[in-house]
């Protein structure tokens, strides 16, 4: 397979395997941002960690949908993303996210549960709320084992636990149906991932996402680390942002040429690097024009001179 796939999984499908998707473990925040830097076709959100770190943001998710690429979410982390995010083309998959789509699902903990770390496979530890649900649903036991269940903390839920609460044991009775809710829409999920790239269906369209500094800024941190200082880069976004202040638009053929020049991976990424040059251009074309006797390129000319001289032993 050509294209690339994404995966996020852990606990929901432990070992997962398919060819022409990169498996990695469960999410967190910046995650879709650094993914994007291997410009996927496709991007399967199945598990996501949260509590101790930083849950995936949904601006990521965004900017992934900005770049063109498909966003498939489903089964944990991906179901409640999915359900968020589904009206910003973000596709959900499974009974997990229809459920949080629907409604019938509001509390993010009904898809928690503890897990091994990536040692150890990340293999499930405890019990979530939904596989409790599907059960009781497919043994036809009512919606009392469900709120039983939900009584008992996610760290301790377990089978045997949710047996000795609930006053009957229908272990061998679920055995037998031999059924994981959650690792069924995981894997439908990367099945649809899987589809829709062989499928041949070209990228969604690439625009750049409306986000705020704070966001740009967590962004580059998380992709790049820490950079060193630019004043020359710090001028030229602040240049752009002032013709952007001024309802200013860049000139759409420098637009391209300044994408076809740089080197930056992700397409979303490119076209606003490229945005911001050509603005910092429409700046520059004729400087005294923007200000009341504003100041010139010849000023701009001499200054620049004189820095330059400052510098000589």
């Amino acid at each position: 397979m050509s294209a690339k796939i994404i995966a996020f999984v852990g606990p929901s499908l432990p070992g997962v395997r398919l060819r022409g998707v990169e498996v990695r473990g469960p999410a967190r925040q910046g995650d879709v941002w650094r993914a994007l830097e291997a410009r996927p076709r496709a991007i399967a959100l199945v598990d996501g960690v949260f509590e101790h770190v930083p849950s995936v943001w949904h601006h990521e998710l965004r900017a992934a949908l900005a770049s063109g690429v498909a966003v498939f979410g489903g089964a944990s982390m991906g179901a409640l993303r999915a359900a968020e995010l589904h009206t910003h083309g973000m596709i959900g998959v499974g009974q997990i996210f229809r459920w949080y789509r629907d409604g019938v699902l509001k509390d993010d903990g009904a898809v928690a549960l503890l897990h091994g770390e990536e040692d150890v496979g990340w293999r499930p530890l405890t019990v979530p709320l939904v596989n409790v649900m599907h059960v009781a649903e497919r043994l036809k036991l009512g919606s009392r084992l469900t709120k039983v269940a939900a009584k008992i903390f996610y760290q301790q839920r377990t089978w045997p636990a949710v047996w000795r609460a609930f006053g009957e044991d229908h272990e061998a009775r679920r055995r037998e149906l031999g059924e994981d809710l959650k690792a069924l829409d995981a894997r439908a999920t990367l099945d649809a991932a899987v589809e829709l790239v062989k499928s041949g269906a070209p990228k969604g369209p690439v625009s750049v996402p409306q986000v705020s500094s704070f966001v740009r800024r967590r962004r580059i941190a998380d992709v790049h680390g820490v950079l060193p200082d630019s004043p020359e880069g710090t001028r030229r976004v602040l240049l752009a942002a002032w013709a952007q202040s001024l309802g200013l638009e860049p000139d759409p053929h420098a637009v391209r040429a300044w994408e076809a020049k740089l080197t930056l991976k992700d397409p979303a990424e490119r076209l606003r690097a490229a945005t911001l040059l050509a603005l910092e251009e429409r700046v520059l074309e004729a400087p005294e024009r923007l200000l009341p006797d504003g100041p010139s390129k010849l000023e701009g000319a001499w200054l620049a001179q004189a820095v330059k001289m400052s510098k000589r032993p």
